[in-house]
């Protein structure tokens, strides 16, 4: 395969390799025809250039000063991965930034040394270089997969800036009517969209671009991803170029005119409602919040591929106005879209819309100084897809529980009885023992009802400590004992004999401690508790059970 080097008609600067043509032929190649007045490309400090080069040679790029031919600078390549299979090319990026150089005209050439030691020279034409050039267009482009002899898998953005306008407003839809056979009228379904005409060179009076600028914007149009001025835009359907001439004295200066519209459409987003199935839930949108800033922010890991910056709310505390840039530089070379200026209103939305191809870090520049809560807000557009979201926690909080060993050994595992709470990793985990933690304590105690019409407030003890009372001798009914009178010849009147009798040792406490003097006749006496109260166990029967309560979600 023959060595080759490559550098793309869509990259944004016009470059020829310098050869010398045959004087005797009156027309030059297509790509060397220059126009009659002499045009600058335009680049802007802000926004740096990227170029791309196929090579089968080491290339480096320098920068010299258009009047003086003087080196400004020399820079050399990166060599991004691509997965490019069959060829024996490299791929060679060079990125220039603008502001670290001077305001002021320029040329580029981008050289190499092939298998003969020749050296061999690739040169741009005029380029002029200011903070800004009013008039002008910023347009961001790419392709979805690798064409026109550019390797777009490397993530390379390429930036070019011509003078134009975008105007012609126009609102446009497109549907579907049906007529029945009595020709009434029925909208099937209808898009509404916004249209607008891309003027190329055709404002502020100038005489136009070149033809081979011309065919710059061609290329571009050719992309699947086009970005005009931070807003993505295409062609719309079946549109051509209408190319106009300024005069008869400029051949070779063009304006174009392409009727465009925005690339996405957010008039009729449709929502179907349903319950979603298991596997089609994406949490897509995120957020994070910076409370309190008053310093520029800087967020890394973060956006990457499938990224969709949607926009960055703005609580401005202080009511201050400042001008806000984003970027994927620090040294704010690298713009994502058009700077930000606050009204000194509190709340105040930036809109965005920057999707990501590469990893980034994100700076948030223009907050020194300020007062602010900034909400930055992001679509992850390939979230993996989740089942719905199920509450599979065994325990409601509040709730009181009772809890049964039934293996021996679980509740060491379960129990924490150092802290009284649940261990984690069990079901038990955010549960504590009842009287622990803060919880009341429920054991020992019967549990009553809650009646709201009795004057009982929820969770306050009731009753006798330990499940006891004491009886007064009040609360004691009347009871009888019968007595003996001495005869022991003869029983007592419920047949007992007297020796039995007088050996009932309850009997006798219950006499000598009531009555004095001589055993009374045979008969009946009231008899009391002499002894005074004695408490009494009211407990019922139970079974010694661990309460407790669950006290999160």
């Amino acid at each position: 395969m023959a060595k080759q080097f490559i550098y793309a008609p869509i990259n944004p600067i016009w470059m020829n390799p310098v050869v010398s043509f045959n004087p005797e032929y009156n027309t030059l190649p297509f790509d060397y025809q220059q126009p009659q007045v002499t045009y600058g490309q335009k680049v802007k400090f802000g926004i740096p250039t990227r170029l791309q080069v196929l090579s089968d040679w080491v290339p480096t790029l320098k920068i010299y000063d258009l009047f003086t031919t003087r080196l400004i600078d020399s820079i050399g390549p990166s060599t991004p991965a691509n997965g490019i299979i069959g060829q024996t090319f490299t791929v060679y990026e060079f990125l220039i930034t603008w502001s670290a150089y001077p305001a002021g005209n320029y040329y580029i050439e981008i050289s190499y040394t092939d298998d003969t030691e020749t050296l061999q020279i690739t040169r741009s034409g005029l380029i002029q270089s200011a903070a800004n050039w009013p008039g002008t267009l910023v347009f961001e482009y790419n392709n979805s997969y690798n064409a026109f002899s550019a390797i777009f898998s490397t993530g390379i953005i390429f930036t070019m800036i011509v003078e134009g306008n975008i105007a012609d407003y126009s609102p446009a839809f497109q549907d579907v009517i049906y007529d029945d056979q009595n020709l009434n009228t029925t909208k099937l379904n209808s898009i509404p969209f916004r249209q607008f005409n891309l003027y190329v060179a055709s404002t502020r009076g100038t005489p136009g671009i070149p033809l081979w600028m011309g065919d710059k914007m061609n290329w571009i149009f050719a992309c699947d991803q086009i970005k005009i001025d931070g807003v993505y835009y295409q062609n719309t359907n079946g549109s051509k170029w209408e190319v106009k001439r300024p005069d008869a004295l400029s051949p070779n200066f063009i304006g174009l005119v392409l009727a465009i519209k925005e690339a996405d459409n957010l008039f009729l987003n449709q929502y179907q409602a349903g319950q979603l199935p298991a596997g089609s839930i994406q949490v897509i949108t995120q957020t994070k919040s910076f409370l309190g800033i008053s310093a520029d922010i800087t967020m890394a890991g973060i956006f990457k591929d499938y990224s969709l910056l949607t926009r960055i709310i703005i609580y401005n505390l202080g009511g201050n106005v400042f001008i806000l840039n984003a970027g994927t530089a620090i040294d704010g070379s690298a713009p994502i879209t058009s700077s930000f200026t606050t009204s000194g209103r509190l709340k105040e939305i930036w809109n965005i819309d920057e999707l990501f191809d590469v990893p980034a870090t994100l700076y948030i520049q223009g907050l020194a100084g300020t007062n602010c809560n900034i909400v930055v807000e992001w679509d992850q557009l390939d979230a993996p897809s989740i089942a719905p979201i199920v509450n599979t926690k065994k325990f409601a909080k509040n709730t009181l529980y009772s809890y049964e060993e039934v293996t021996i050994g679980d509740f060491e595992i379960d129990w924490n009885i150092g802290t009284g709470t649940g261990n984690a990793g069990t079901d038990y985990e955010g549960c504590v023992i009842s009287g622990t933690n803060g919880t009341l304590d429920r054991n020992g105690l019967l549990e009553i009802g809650w009646n709201p019409t009795l004057p009982l407030t929820r969770d306050t003890l009731v009753g006798n400590a330990g499940n006891t009372i004491v009886q007064t001798p009040g609360q004691v009914g009347e009871h009888a004992h019968l007595m003996f009178n001495g005869d022991t010849s003869g029983t007592d009147l419920t047949g007992t004999s007297p020796v039995a009798f007088q050996k009932n040792s309850n009997i006798k406490r219950d006499y000598i401690m009531s009555q004095s003097g001589s055993l009374p006749d045979r008969g009946t006496t009231s008899i009391i508790n002499p002894l005074g109260p004695e408490p009494m166990d009211i407990s019922n029967r139970a079974r010694v059970t661990l309460k407790f309560v669950c006290i999160t979600n």
